[in-house]
């Protein structure tokens, strides 16, 4: 599964990113904004070197940040260190595929593409728990590869795995695999939950011998 190879990625100082996402950033911000308290618990699925975290805790909430690698925990660790965040930030070692989590009251849960590459089935499995470990009124902030992304068509269909493999070219290729989401998937994973947007992202490539179409679900939900 494609959580190895991100060990591999991680171990040799690659995609070891240091700054958030816009979309996180705003978001986080407006849902911040709607409280009566800056007062805030945040989980970080996926969160790699911790560009989330980090901008999390230096924004002064308290955060959980859960990655398979223990390589990419160690990063965020000492960058934590670094910038005097050690004690905002609890690293957690997860496998989507088993997913179980020993914390909860979350105001705000960040998942940037990283549930996307296991099996809907896992997906769900770990959006389940999540909203358990939820705070009432809670909210996630997520993005999903969707359906429409060109650099599907590079893989393969697993049936046993129920995720998209052997990609020949592509983003996807270094990742092992990946899955992509129909509008009413999505909206079966957050069954549990109350949309307040759901938005396709779509940055099409229109110049000749170079098509692409790279296109991403933005999910905001809340805990009902």
């Amino acid at each position: 599964m494609s959580k190895f190879n991100w060990q591999a990625i991680y171990e040799a100082g690659e995609q070891l990113n240091q700054y958030p996402y816009d979309f996180v950033v705003s978001h986080f911000f407006n849902l911040r904004s709607a409280r009566k308290d800056n007062k805030l618990k945040v989980l970080d699925l996926g969160c790699g070197a911790g560009n989330h975290a980090i901008f999390c805790a230096e924004q002064g909430a308290q955060v959980v940040a859960c990655d398979f690698s223990v390589a990419a925990l160690e990063v965020l660790k000492q960058r934590a260190a670094d910038k005097g965040l050690a004690d905002k930030i609890t690293t957690h070692q997860v496998d989507f595929d088993d997913f179980e989590l020993p914390y909860s009251g979350f105001d705000i849960v960040i998942d940037r593409l990283a549930v996307t590459n296991v099996s809907q089935q896992s997906a769900q499995s770990v959006y389940d728990s999540v909203y358990d470990a939820m705070a009432k009124d809670g909210a996630v902030i997520a993005n999903f590869f969707t359906d429409s992304h060109s650099h599907k068509e590079f893989g393969q269909f697993c049936d046993k795995e129920q995720v998209w493999k052997h990609f020949s070219d592509g983003i996807f290729k270094p990742l092992i695999s990946a899955n992509f989401y129909t509008q009413k998937q999505i909206e079966k994973l957050f069954e549990k939950y109350e949309f307040e947007a759901l938005n396709r992202e779509t940055d099409e490539s229109v110049l000749k011998g170079n098509p692409s179409c790279l296109s991403t679900w933005k999910v905001i939900a809340r805990k009902l």
